[in-house]
């Protein structure tokens, strides 16, 4: 009896562990980034190439921190000129601009054999305090709102024809997720269970025990 009471106390022991394991790894979260156009249902793009024209602009609120970018798509056809400049401007709540641009330009794919306009540099003329843009790549914009309020996206075009046949506003969400919340419930049960029957054997242990005499 006594060796079946020790295997009890072993096996409530490795419950209550996995049980800890399980709950502990619930808490565990991952960080992810999400770019969002829509917000509280309203959708911060334009889109049609007669819609987008000089001057055509975006206003969209951002909280101080909060992360920003651009989506475009192009609306020119071939055959492409050497290179096209994409240009934009951000306009911050306290009427500073951020000037940057997008260099296009065709690339010939051998194995679809056609030839696409493809962002080889992007370029950031002129910024202020308003907004950080240290994370920009050399391929895609990023800024991050040092001041809370209505950011303005400006597209100017020096080119008499259409452009851009897509432009958007975006904001960068983090978000956090946790894959292991599902254990929860089957780490408190664990836990719970092996306490229990820890009780039990111990319990069962000291009632069995004769007394001294």
């Amino acid at each position: 009896m006594k060796r079946k009471k020790k295997i009890l106390l072993t096996i409530s022991i490795i419950i209550i562990f996995i049980g800890i394991l399980l709950t502990s790894s619930s808490s565990i979260c991952t960080i992810k980034e999400e770019e969002s156009v829509t917000e509280n249902s309203i959708t911060y793009s334009i889109s049609g190439s007669q819609d987008i024209k000089n001057g055509s602009k975006i206003t969209r609120y951002f909280k101080t921190g909060e992360k920003m970018t651009i989506r475009f798509t192009h609306a020119l056809k071939p055959p492409y000129f050497d290179f096209y400049l994409i240009n934009f401007t951000i306009i911050s709540p306290n009427g500073n601009p951020t000037v940057f641009w997008f260099e296009l330009e065709p690339y010939f794919n051998p194995y679809s054999g056609q030839t696409q306009l493809v962002i080889t540099n992007l370029t950031i003329g002129k910024t202020f305090i308003d907004l950080d843009t240290s994370l920009t790549t050399q391929s895609k914009f990023i800024g991050r709102a040092c001041t809370e309020g209505n950011y303005t996206l400006i597209f100017t075009s020096q080119y008499p024809f259409p452009v851009l046949s897509y432009m958007a506003l975006v904001k960068i969400v983090t978000i956090k997720e946790y894959p292991y919340a599902d254990a929860l419930p089957l780490g408190i049960a664990l836990l719970c269970t092996g306490t229990i029957l820890a009780f039990c054997t111990i319990k069962m242990q000291n009632g069995r025990q004769k007394p001294k005499k």
